[in-house]
Parts: structure tokens; C-alpha cells; sequence
């Protein structure tokens, strides 16, 4: 999986590279995902512009992802085109991980604090 991480404002973003991201993929992103939370990160933003095609895996791993954040941090995304962001609203994705337009809307509505966003308590 290609990727490209960097921290803005205490909170680490991850870009995602991968136009498909599919079951090949997913194992992947769960496997960089479980050592970022093993470091103790607890903010991160994943950047989803460049991904075109996303299976029910990969929505999967999200919510996982952020589940395993929730308890001591967040998870946002942005960067979802239309077609992704209809799949996250059809799963009800949006009602549990924040989504932004930019990555800055998105480090700034976490950098706030671990637990809250846009104003409200998660």
C-alpha cells in the first residue's frame, strides 16, 4: 500500500495513494493502522482523495479503525469524492467518523481535542 504520512498541528495525517482500495489493501492499512495506535497516536486524519473504488472491506476497516482510536482519540477523513462519500453515508459511516472537505478542516476539527468535534462531544 502507498502512502505518505505527516503531522499538522499534534495531529498525524495519512494520504492514501491507492486509487482502489480494496481487500488487497485493507490488510495492509489495518496493519499500518494498528502500529500508529501501538505508538500511542491518538489524532489522525486520513486524506482519501486519491481513492476511486472502495469495497465494504474497506469501509469496514474504517469504522474499525476508528472504534480502536475512540476510546483516547479520533479519526476523521476527507478528501472523499461523491461516490465515496454516498458509500459512507449509505453505511452511516458519516454519523460515526467525522468527514471534512480538507485535510486542514479535518486537523483543525480534531486538533480541538481527542474527543470532541465541530463543538460536539463524540
Amino acid at each position: 500500500m502507498r502512502y505518505q504520512i505527516k503531522f499538522e498541528n499534534g495531529v498525524q495525517v495519512i494520504r492514501i495513494l491507492e486509487s482502489n482500495f480494496n481487500l488487497g489493501v485493507v490488510q495492509k492499512f489495518n496493519d499500518l493502522m494498528t502500529r500508529q495506535i501501538q505508538r500511542g497516536l491518538s489524532r489522525i486524519v486520513l486524506d482519501l482523495r486519491y481513492i476511486d473504488i472502495l469495497d465494504s472491506c474497506g469501509l469496514g476497516v474504517f469504522l474499525f479503525s476508528f472504534k480502536r482510536l475512540k476510546p483516547k482519540g479520533n479519526l476523521a477523513v476527507c478528501g472523499l469524492n461523491s461516490e465515496l462519500l454516498k458509500q459512507f453515508e449509505l453505511a452511516h459511516l458519516d454519523r460515526e467518523i467525522p468527514v471534512f472537505n480538507t485535510t486542514a478542516q479535518a486537523v483543525q476539527g480534531i486538533a480541538v481535542s481527542p474527543f470532541q468535534v465541530n463543538g460536539f462531544v463524540n
